[in-house]
């Protein structure tokens, strides 16, 4: 391999890297004050393109745009895939997360559950938008703006990259500077203890949901010039989204005592997650 390919590759794993660190933030959200893996958020995700394909197709003219027309297409977008990734995820808790907590069901139930979400979500585009790659409106013309060791930056590039640091810094900010991340941080390291200082558990989980759907409907955007077209893609969302890290932890969300599963504690959520 030549030093100018390695340069390439490097750039490439680099901007797809950050656009599904986006997309495993939102796994690892809800994984951090739930304890559940939201199988259904790759679907969060898809239905986030397809909001912005709405928006646009009925926006953008038969011209592609430029200048500040380009810049506000893609804001717009970005703001509508938001806008329905946040719905999504928001009526998915309020429908099939809930529900299964007030009952204090078993762990088995949310992973069946989340499961089950996640096919009916998938299966649902696809009978509303089919199966078959759709054509965007394009938003601007992707030429070669930049260059790195030789390594050159397509517009769409640099925008995924601006984008998920803007999206990721963001969310620091929110989850350790302001009154609703302190409710996530509060409920992810002892929801109980939260619940008797008064955090409202189900408002927490709810906009945990939310945040994670905003960030997923808006990382679809992006994307949409790396492809063909607009994909009927959760699957392939989810499996990028749990190797970058649905598994784990947000940051501070996910940090838990060590002696939490030891001193009496080990059995305060065998009946579930939080809740």
């Amino acid at each position: 391999m030549s030093l100018s390919e390695f340069w390439d590759f490097l750039v490439l794993g680099v901007v797809l890297g950050s656009l599904y660190a986006v997309i495993a933030i939102g796994y690892t959200l809800v994984y951090g004050v739930l304890q559940l893996l939201n199988f259904a958020h790759s679907e969060v995700f898809m239905f986030g393109g397809y909001g912005g394909l709405l928006a646009l197709t009925a926006l953008i003219p038969e011209s592609t745009p430029s200048g500040m027309g380009s810049v506000a297409y893609v804001l717009i977008g970005m703001l509508a895939g938001a806008a329905l990734g946040g719905a999504v995820a928001f009526g998915l808790e309020r429908v099939a997360y809930r529900p299964l907590r007030r009952h204090h069901a078993p762990r088995l139930v949310f992973l069946i559950t989340a499961i089950g979400a996640s096919f009916f979500l998938y299966n649902l585009a696809g009978k509303l938008f089919g199966r078959n790659p759709l054509p965007m409106p394009s938003m601007y013309e992707n030429k070669k703006v930049l260059s790195v060791f030789g390594a050159e930056l397509t517009i769409t590039q640099v925008l995924i990259l601006v984008s998920a640091v803007a999206m990721m810094v963001g969310l620091d900010y929110v989850v350790n500077r302001t009154k609703m991340g302190s409710g996530i941080r509060a409920v992810a390291q002892d929801p109980e203890v939260a619940s008797l200082m008064g955090v409202d558990i189900d408002k927490v989980v709810s906009r945990t949901f939310v945040l994670g759907g905003l960030l997923g409907g808006a990382a679809r955007l992006p994307v949409r010039h790396q492809q063909s077209g607009l994909v009927h893609d959760g699957l392939p969302a989810r499996y990028h989204g749990l190797r970058g890290g649905g598994a784990g932890r947000y940051r501070q969300c996910a940090r838990r005592d060590a002696g939490r599963s030891g001193a009496g504690r080990g059995g305060d959520h065998d009946g579930g997650p939080v809740g």
